[in-house]
């Protein structure tokens, strides 16, 4: 039991990382965030454009596959949170524990996937650059937020 709790708090927190790099929106801004993080690879990991088209190409399909994960997850609980006591709730728990099943997997095979392109040593260089991307992103993001706010 504490081992699959700690498997699900695992995958939930890798699955928030995975997202936290996910910014997509329709107005050109992805394909320029994909070009700076290309070029940081590039530069500060010391991967070649082929390799780092590679693994962006690699993570952007796992962040798609997780995003799809969180949001059938998220139905699935508005479903069991309304609904607690409704016959098929068995299953509908089911289906949330084959999701939770099915983000580990994911996870696990984005890795492997990694770890076929990647040397050691560059995997530890993508970590800390997704740790510091995220720690700008979130900046940007409280910006944004407090401009508002004095706007509003």
């Amino acid at each position: 039991m504490r081992t699959t709790k700690l498997a699900i708090t695992i995958v939930v927190l890798l699955f928030t990382t995975s997202l936290c790099l996910a910014q997509i929106d329709t107005s050109g801004k992805t394909a320029k965030f994909r070009s700076a993080i290309k070029k940081k690879l590039v530069e500060q990991v010391g991967l070649s454009e082929q390799t780092a088209d590679k693994f962006l190409d690699i993570s952007t399909e796992h962040r798609q596959k997780m995003k799809d994960i969180a949001q059938k997850r998220k139905q699935l609980m508005e479903y069991i949170e309304k609904n607690p006591e409704a016959s098929d709730i068995g299953k509908k728990l089911d289906e949330l524990f084959s999701l939770d099943d099915e983000a580990y997997k994911n996870r696990k095979n984005y890795i492997e996937s990694i770890k076929a392109i990647l040397t050691p040593e560059q995997i530890a260089k993508t970590m800390i650059l997704r740790k510091e991307t995220r720690k700008v992103i979130k900046e940007k993001m409280k910006d944004k937020k407090e401009k508002k706010k004095k706007n509003d």
